[in-house]
């Protein structure tokens, strides 16, 4: 870009702003940087994401076309890297990550914010010894580590020297939770490692105001499965159909209740649908579990549920627990990293061991028997996502790209 002087006849070429975005998948981008991005654009920066469009997504391919569209439509420029998530792949990223470095020359991004475990080596790795040339910056965002406190060996042994070693590489590492914070901010090696409550829910959009039980009773008829009446206590999960998101560990602590008041939705996809539908008819719970799909109208489904539930084994900060507790709902979730950051025990729910179907047939149970606590449980919860509000995160978030020491 071209632009003269004042009072002179002095040609100076200005370099523009450039930001990258690199994360494994086009999903990571769509449903948890869109924030990040408004934030750069408002900075003056021109932003470019580069991900893969065309696998290991958790959401539609029609999605991932709109969220190409939707960036298009703001002036980002969308890259397709078909990343893998295979930790062992190392010649397809290795060759991903060449190509990357020479798009970073190209366009001597300013800023390169990297997510994911192989997104973020495959972009530090890119910008080793390149971007320090014209003063860039690398951050890498950790939405919870792969080595934690209770993990198998094999992922300190694996997943902890790697990123130890790419923190070499980092000028900024934000964590997400207080126990990854802990863990590495005596140890690693980044300029600066910052803890970040999380991506940030919107509590404008998440809430529960307004909805009288007659609106609520005839939504959940138009949302969900005929079987749904107002009698009936919902419980609602949000995740991919994974191992790690463990949502059999519901459905068999349900297959022992045998409380057919009780009805478990769970919005989401992935590899497990036909595992999971198989133990359902096993049990007998055609009419109690129902797997909705992928769905892009969840904060209507918080307003119709009285009860979320998040039995992950593993979690960074989950976005889908804070919308739910933004939304007013008693919450039952794993007792693990980043769960406990948001509920405490006997405050706003109940934290269960991830595997143990005694506990979780326990508390459901004993929620179920609570009814009366619902809206105690969920006001403390509406009041503590104030703290982890889209707002509150976005400030720290343009602290953190303007350059500022974060304390």
């Amino acid at each position: 870009m071209l632009r003269w002087t004042t009072g002179k006849n002095i040609k100076q070429n200005i370099e523009p702003k450039r930001a990258l975005f690199v994360t494994t998948t086009a999903s990571m981008i769509d449903q948890f940087n869109r924030g990040n991005i408004a934030t750069l654009k408002k900075l003056g920066y021109e932003v470019h994401v580069a991900c893969n469009l065309n696998a290991g997504n958790t959401t539609s391919d029609a999605l991932t076309h709109k969220f190409v569209e939707d960036m298009r439509a703001i002036g980002v420029q969308v890259f397709d890297y078909p990343f893998t998530r295979a930790p062992f792949a190392y010649g397809k990223n290795l060759r991903m990550s060449l190509k990357l470095r020479k798009q970073i020359k190209k366009y001597r991004y300013k800023i390169i914010h990297c997510h994911t475990p192989v997104g973020g080596v495959v972009a530090r790795l890119a910008a080793a010894f390149v971007v320090g040339k014209w003063g860039g910056r690398v951050i890498y965002t950790a939405h919870g580590f792969h080595f934690y406190h209770g993990a198998p060996l094999r992922n300190w042994l694996l997943f902890y020297p790697i990123e130890r070693e790419m923190s070499w590489l980092t000028d900024t590492l934000i964590t997400i939770n207080s126990e990854d914070y802990s863990l590495v901010k005596n140890d690693f090696h980044a300029r600066q490692i910052v803890y970040v409550p999380g991506v940030g829910v919107n509590t404008d959009v998440f809430s529960d105001e307004g909805l009288s039980l007659q609106l609520k009773q005839k939504l959940r008829q138009q949302k969900l499965p005929a079987e749904c009446s107002l009698e009936k206590t919902v419980l609602l999960s949000v995740g991919e159909l994974n191992n790690n998101k463990n949502h059999i560990v519901v459905i068999e602590a349900l297959g022992r209740l045998k409380n057919p008041d009780i009805q478990y939705y769970i919005a989401g996809i992935g590899e497990n649908q036909e595992f999971l539908e198989k133990r359902i008819h096993e049990l007998g719970l055609e009419q109690q579990v129902f797997l909705l799909g992928y769905r892009d109208d969840i904060n209507e489904l918080m307003r119709l549920s009285d009860v979320f539930v998040l039995p992950s084994k593993r979690e960074g900060l989950n976005v889908s627990l804070m919308e739910a507790m933004a939304s007013g709902l008693p919450c039952i979730v794993s007792n693990i990293r980043g769960n406990r950051d948001l509920i405490k025990k006997n405050m706003g729910g109940y934290l269960v061991k991830p595997n143990s179907v005694d506990e979780w047939e326990c508390a459901i149970d004993q929620m179920w028997n609570m009814q009366d606590k619902w809206s105690l449980l969920g006001a403390w919860n509406k009041e503590r996502m104030e703290k982890f509000s889209l707002r509150k995160v976005q400030r720290q978030m343009e602290r953190i790209y303007r350059g500022e020491r974060m304390l």
